[in-house]
């Protein structure tokens, strides 16, 4: 499992408690196995999808792998809705554990944390706040950013957003919310805020002089104390 330092500082001791307990549950039902299967077939499904479309497109007999073709996307496409029913079933339950570990509150704070801040380095992409090379601390630089940025234009149309997985597509935001007995509107405000009062950045000892090295180490420049 991967959670960058900003996020540490993003969310609190409980709402990270429940992510990681969401995480865990995953081994607790044994979906890595189910993984180890999954993966396989879709890998080996779409590699002969893309095989016979460069065959037929440089091919006269295209017309006669046709049905290959028809018949592979098909078991794909039913492929898919299957495993997404499936994924879907798979998360809910994650979801539901680390609520019971950390609290219906910080887990849903958590999930909503996830959906509207994982877009931030975008936004700061493309409004061109990039770090120079005389920044010590990215990690605070992104704060600052969102110091001065309206958190409110996050959340909208959040709701209807779903987190990217290379994997599978987890279920739309409000499902997850409606699953835990929650909504949006109800967990906004806590959601929303960016200096939790217990942040999660307490449990690492000397965050900050790690966040500057891993700043310089991205910068190309030589860390300075």
């Amino acid at each position: 499992m991967y959670l960058s330092l900003p996020f540490f500082r993003l969310l609190s001791l409980d709402e990270l408690k429940s992510v990681i307990f969401h995480e865990l549950s995953h081994y607790k039902g044994n979906d890595t196995r189910y993984s180890q299967k999954f993966f396989p077939i879709y890998r080996g499904t779409c590699a002969s999808i893309v095989g016979l479309r460069s065959i037929a497109i440089s091919s006269i007999g295209r017309w006669a792998l046709l049905p290959a073709f028809i018949l592979l996307n098909l078991f794909l496409r039913s492929f898919e809705i299957a495993e997404k029913s499936l994924s879907r079933d798979r998360e809910l339950a994650a979801d539901k554990l680390g609520a019971q570990e950390a609290g219906t509150e910080a887990a849903t704070a958590a999930l909503v944390k996830v959906h509207a801040f994982s877009k931030v380095w975008d936004l700061i992409e493309k409004k061109k706040v990039i770090a120079d090379p005389h920044t010590k601390n990215m990690s605070k630089m992104i704060f600052q950013f969102l110091d001065n940025y309206p958190i409110s234009e996050l959340f909208k149309n959040l709701q209807n957003e779903h987190t990217f997985h290379p994997a599978n597509s987890h279920p739309l935001l409000s499902i997850r919310l409606e699953a835990l007995g929650q909504t949006l509107a109800s967990i906004k405000d806590q959601a929303a805020d960016i200096h939790p009062r217990n942040p999660a950045i307490a449990l690492i000892d000397r965050a900050e002089e790690i966040e500057e090295r891993a700043t310089a180490s991205a910068l190309g420049v030589h860390y300075v104390p």
